[in-house]
C-alpha cells in the first residue's frame, strides 16, 4: 500500500515526541540508521513489515493485514529502571499507556 511505502521511503521524523533513528524494512531485509545513512542487513525471512525505532527505543511495527485492506500496528514502549526511584508501578503504567495512546493517535489508529 502507499502508506507502507511511505514508511519505507519517507518515515516520520518523530513519533510521540521522540526522534525516529532507524527504519527496519523486513521486505528488503535491511535496517537504515537515519542519522548516518548506513544500512545493515536483517538476517530474517523477507516479510512485508516495517519497524520505526525511536531514540528511546520505542518501536512501532506496521504490517498489512492478510485478510483485510488495512494496516496493523504494534507498539512497544519502555521505561528505564530509574522509575523505581521516583514512581510506583501504577504511575509508570499510566505513563506508558498515555505514550501508546499518543502513538496510536499519531498513526491514525482508533
Amino acid at each position: 500500500s502507499a502508506q507502507m511505502e511511505g514508511f519505507r521511503t519517507q518515515p516520520p521524523s518523530a513519533l510521540a515526541g521522540e526522534k525516529v533513528v532507524e527504519v527496519r524494512d523486513y521486505r528488503a531485509q535491511s535496517a537504515v540508521d537515519l542519522a548516518s545513512g548506513t544500512t545493515r542487513t536483517i538476517d530474517l525471512p523477507a516479510s512485508n513489515v516495517v519497524q520505526l525505532i525511536t531514540e528511546n527505543q520505542t518501536i512501532v511495527t506496521a504490517r498489512p493485514s492478510g485478510t483485510e485492506p488495512k494496516i496493523k500496528f504494534y507498539f512497544s514502549v519502555r521505561k528505564s529502571a530509574e522509575w523505581r526511584d521516583s514512581a510506583g508501578y501504577g504511575e509508570v503504567m499510566q505513563q506508558l499507556d498515555a505514550h501508546i495512546s499518543r502513538l496510536k493517535s499519531e498513526m491514525g489508529v482508533a
